[in-house]
């Protein structure tokens, strides 16, 4: 049989007919991962300790075609693909096929032996422990989570069948090996989206209820004995000095009792001690400089903090999912987040994301700090004396009655919808649904199986054109979607138009500030240029939005604002507004999202797509919009409240102009001219401008360069720009996008250049069949497209 090195561990391995694929390194999370993201290769085989049972005699046992797999099982309960493999690579195979394309993702509806069930989950759990062994490196340890989250998926499986088979002794005990594998499981958030799964198909009576698991995921209290190991339950609070000035929130905590000091590094310290009471000690951080945001999670992973609290601004979201970027890695086991803002719910898929394991209190609307201290009154000294979340939730609501009651005039305590105001860790409908632990950008409680995303593609065009990545749609990474999704309800929630279209919205579509919830990805047609796919929903009244797998490279900012106008145009055409309306509804949701991304903004950046002239450009371009982000935040005035009239200014605007309304019916189009990438080109130190001229000639460009040596560089896991002029002497740019392993991936031309390109002619370009490689031979690539099969 033949044999090859692996590249990443240098182990001699036993092959098929592809090669294990050298590893690379994701440039925004900072892992290895598989040149190729598709199914695990055969790392198993080079350190794996899968020992499975000798075969039974005889051919295995059809399963059933799902999709375009035969699955089989053999007598040992093995699953394969046509035929049982005696490595795990190819079971997982098995699995996830079954798992993923049978009907209820049931693989299991045609077997009615329960012993044969059993075998099948006792290989699950065999498949599972083997995939528990160290991971050689990061891409190998995605492999290994793959086939974990695959081995439980299985187990469940049969389990379910076992219920439907009326065979409930089995069924109990094939659920109890279950949790207990789980509980095995060394990744925090494949660990949740088990035990959710669980949960599910216990609520559907598919298994066996389990109330334990219901307290895992949704605690009724604070976790106080990890907490007070050290007899104190310590408090990190931020404020925004702002929305909530730091000066108030210093008194009104020695107002109710606690004693504080400063500190020279700017910080506040605040103890409350009562008999017989746990001791609450607060440590205030310093005001932030002005539109600084809050680190907020810098302490997800130390014993400095049990409970952190933020009380201001929420700018629409973004200050937490900025905290969240910029913070530190963790699970957030044991940690109480408190989160004092307008629509904390907005942000509990980005919470729960990153710190899978902590707890979340917040809002669901608009909040201040009158309403906020009394919450916090009640999460502090219901802390204190050791309640659970029940309690803090009547002492809150009593709070609120009581002041309501001693002071009438104060209409925000009486008719303020104080009950359903927040939110507490035990909100099993308000947290699951917006609970996304795979980041495949489906809600976990409608999700079957746990997606392992791999890392993304990096594109030659902004993310703005479509570019088909080569990876398994199970692979692909839906946060981008969820906080794009999130946005939009932003607009739903936050903008206020006139009255009058307001009720024609309502009428056409479920109008409300969680409008649009995350469907995950689809497969579009060839010459589909759309990104997103809208359905409403006929039992959920929500709209789906699902994003197309060509756009799974496009980056959060970008897709925001491509769903702002195709999310607008959707609503507008359900609700029969005129083209002159929906032209103004989309741009309208346009300046609403670039409001919120305003700290995004930036024309400094040193990947010059990434630059706001640059992005505004693309996205022109792409939805025949003939404004500037800039010329429609001039009209709108930018205002933090968007209100009838600003609406009203961008309609005028629109109906004066017709070039405008013409963004109703206009079909989103190509941004760049796409190139080809005949092979695998690699990229290895300085490229001199000769290489530059091959380069360009191998992928057809004609022109001359404005290039020399010293202008390019290497840059690895990002883009190279080429500035040129055309045979007419036009300037054009051409825009290579290098992948971490320093392959070239994908090519584009911008027939404009972006902004402070060099200009200085050097080397002609002509034609040619492709020629020379632009950089010294690399070791053999995998057996994956090297460059897109699909236009950029």
């Amino acid at each position: 049989m033949p044999t090859t090195i692996d590249p990443v561990t240098g182990a001699t391995v036993v092959t098929g007919p592809t090669p294990a694929a050298p590893a690379r390194v994701d440039p925004n999370a900072g892992t290895t991962a598989p040149q190729q993201p598709a199914s695990p290769t055969d790392a198993f085989a080079a350190g794996g300790t899968f020992t499975p049972p000798p075969p039974a005699p005889g051919a295995p046992t059809p399963l059933g075609t799902f999709g375009t797999d035969n699955v089989v099982v053999d007598a040992q309960g093995r699953l394969g693909l046509g035929t049982v493999s005696l490595t795990p690579n190819d079971q997982i195979k098995a699995v996830r096929a079954a798992m993923l394309q049978a009907p209820s993702q049931q693989p299991f509806a045609s077997v009615t032996d329960p012993a044969l069930l059993t075998r099948i989950g006792d290989a699950g759990k065999a498949l599972f422990k083997t995939c528990l062994r160290t991971p050689k490196n990061d891409g190998d340890a995605l492999q290994l989570r793959l086939g974990r989250a695959s081995a439980l998926a299985l187990i469940e499986a049969v389990g379910r069948r076992l219920t439907a088979l009326g065979n409930a002794p089995l069924a109990a005990k094939v659920a109890k090996s279950l949790t207990a594998t789980v509980a095995a499981e060394p990744h925090p958030a494949l660990k949740r989206f088990a035990y959710q799964s669980y949960l599910n198909r216990a609520k559907a009576g598919e298994l066996p209820a389990n109330a334990r698991l219901g307290e895992t995921l949704y605690p009724t209290k604070p976790p106080y004995k990890e907490w007070l190991k050290d007899d104190k339950i310590k408090v990190v609070y931020y404020t925004d000095n702002n929305g909530s000035p730091r000066a108030d929130h210093v008194q009104m905590l020695k107002d109710w009792g606690f004693t504080g000091v400063d500190n020279p590094d700017g910080t506040t310290t605040l103890t409350l001690k009562e008999p017989g009471a746990n001791t609450i000690e607060v440590l205030l951080q310093p005001a932030p400089a002005v539109d600084t945001p809050p680190a907020l999670f810098e302490h997800m992973n130390t014993p400095d903090a049990d409970i952190i609290v933020y009380c201001g601004h929420a700018g629409y979201g973004r200050r937490v999912d900025q905290a969240v970027a910029a913070g530190v890695d963790g699970s957030g086991k044991g940690k109480l987040v408190v989160l004092l803002q307008c629509y904390g719910e907005g942000n509990i898929e980005s919470v729960s994301r990153a710190y899978p394991e902590s707890q979340l209190i917040s809002t669901r609307r608009a909040s201040d700090d009158n309403l906020d201290q009394n919450l916090l009154s009640g999460v502090l000294f219901g802390a204190a004396n050791g309640e659970g979340y029940v309690k803090m939730r009547k002492t809150t609501l009593d709070e609120f009655k009581q002041m309501a009651k001693d002071d009438p005039t104060v209409d925000e305590y009486d008719t303020f919808p104080i009950e359903t105001h927040y939110f507490f860790p035990n909100d099993v409908d308000i947290v699951a649904p917006k609970t996304d632990l795979d980041k495949d950008g489906v809600p976990d409680v409608q999700d079957s199986i746990f997606n392992v995303v791999f890392p993304k593609c990096v594109d030659a065009a902004g993310g703005f054109d479509p570019l088909d990545i080569g990876a398994p749609k199970d692979g692909l990474d839906g946060t981008a979607l969820n906080a794009a999704t999130a946005n939009a309800n932003h607009v739903a929630r936050y903008a206020v138009f006139p009255d009058a279209l307001t009720s024609r919205l309502a009428g056409a579509v479920p109008w409300n500030p969680e409008t649009f919830v995350s469907a995950g990805y689809f497969d579009p047609a060839q010459d589909e240029m759309r990104a997103f796919k809208l359905e409403v929903d006929p039992t959920t009244r929500h709209i789906r939005v699902s994003l197309s797998t060509r756009y799974a490279h496009t980056p959060e900012l970008a897709l925001s604002r491509m769903l702002a106008i195709e999310a607008a145009l959707f609503v507008g055409e359900r609700a029969q507004l005129a083209n002159n309306e929906r032209a103004a509804l989309a741009l309208s949701f346009l300046e609403r999202v670039v409001h919120q991304q305003a700290a995004a903004a930036n024309e400094t950046d040193s990947d010059l797509l990434a630059r706001t002239s640059a992005q505004e450009r693309l996205l022109g371009k792409r939805y025949s919009i003939p404004m500037s982000v800039a010329e429609l935040k001039a009209l709108s005035g930018n205002p933090d409240d968007f209100v009838a009239a600003t609406y009203d200014a961008i309609l005028a605007k629109v109906a004066s102009t017709p070039a405008l309304s013409g963004i109703a019916t206009a079909t989103p189009v190509k941004t760049m001219r796409t190139l080809r990438v005949p092979a695998d080109v690699p990229f290895q130190g300085s490229l001199h401008p000769l290489t530059v001229t091959q380069l360009m000639n191998r992928l057809g460009v004609q022109g001359t360069l404005q290039a020399n040596s010293t202008i390019w560089a290497p840059y690895r896991g990002g883009r190279v720009y080429v500035p040129m002029n055309d045979p007419a002497g036009k300037p054009l740019t051409v825009v290579l996008a290098v992948d971490s392993g320093g392959m070239l991936r994908a090519a584009s031309v911008m027939d404009t250049p972006p902004p402070a390109t060099p200009a200085t002619p050097t080397t002609p370009t002509t034609p040619a069949t492709p020629a020379t490689p632009a950089a010294p031979a690399a070791p053999a690539a995998p057996a994956a497209p090297a460059g897109p099969a699909a236009p950029v």
